[in-house]
């Protein structure tokens, strides 16, 4: 995790460095919806249980370092959930619980993540399209597995809370690259703006019961906030 840390530092203390004397800086927040899921490998697709994507949220502080008119780093720390979900139970223990066959199950994570994203716009002085991407390093501080039964209908079981502490076979850091595309409106007092993005984790977070093979995170998300420059 020291060389992942340090993956981060270096590019910042360059960013800071020159934003001192040449670069616009604005402040901002934004928020909004995240499907996530894991990769799913060989063994995990022969399994009988189903893996889906979890939709959750995600919220975070964003600033905005503009180089030129075109070039801008966007440094940010977010808080998002990851996780997954089974159509049924593995009859197996999953994270310390023991989910039997027939039970559907959603497994969240959740995360304070620092992205650094270097973007380049284009477009007018009022409408503006982005692209970016950049490393992200992230840090798991709860998890939760909520169960239903399959019956006629999903019948509610409850939420049961994970005791990261006690998952020997858990890394709570993560490692991962963002990308994704964009537009911002500039309204005046501000600028809005909206994304769409992916997220790939590299790094094998935890394990997956039966098969004994760690998994690594995947994600989309779709946000919109506003930035205000001082």
């Amino acid at each position: 995790m020291k060389s992942a840390l340090k993956w981060m530092m270096t590019p910042l203390i360059g960013i800071l460095a020159v934003s001192a004397t040449t670069a616009q800086f604005s402040f901002g927040v934004r928020s909004g919806i995240t499907w996530t899921n894991v990769h799913k490998t060989d063994a995990l697709n022969s399994l009988t249980p189903d893996f889906h994507s979890v939709e959750s949220f995600q919220i975070g502080a964003v600033a905005e370092y503009k180089i030129t008119d075109h070039f801008a780093i966007q440094p940010e720390l977010n808080f998002q959930k990851q996780g997954f979900a089974l159509d049924e139970g593995l009859d197996a223990p999953l994270f310390g619980m023991d989910l039997p066959v027939g039970v559907k199950s959603e497994t969240r994570f959740s995360y304070l993540s620092m992205p650094v994203l270097a973007k380049y716009e284009f477009g007018n002085d009022k409408l503006r399209f982005h692209v970016m991407a950049g490393p992200a390093v992230s840090y798991a501080t709860a998890g939760k597995i909520d169960t239903k039964a399959k019956v006629l209908v999903d019948i509610n079981l409850g939420s049961t809370d994970i005791n990261l502490d006690n998952l020997n076979d858990f890394n709570r850091w993560e490692a991962s690259a963002v990308a994704g595309a964009g537009v911002s409106y500039d309204a005046g007092f501000g600028k809005l703006f909206a994304d769409f993005r992916y997220q790939h984790g590299f790094t094998e977070v935890y394990n997956i019961p039966v098969v004994d093979e760690k998994v690594t995170n995947r994600g989309f998300g779709l946000s919109a906030g506003i930035m205000i420059p001082l």
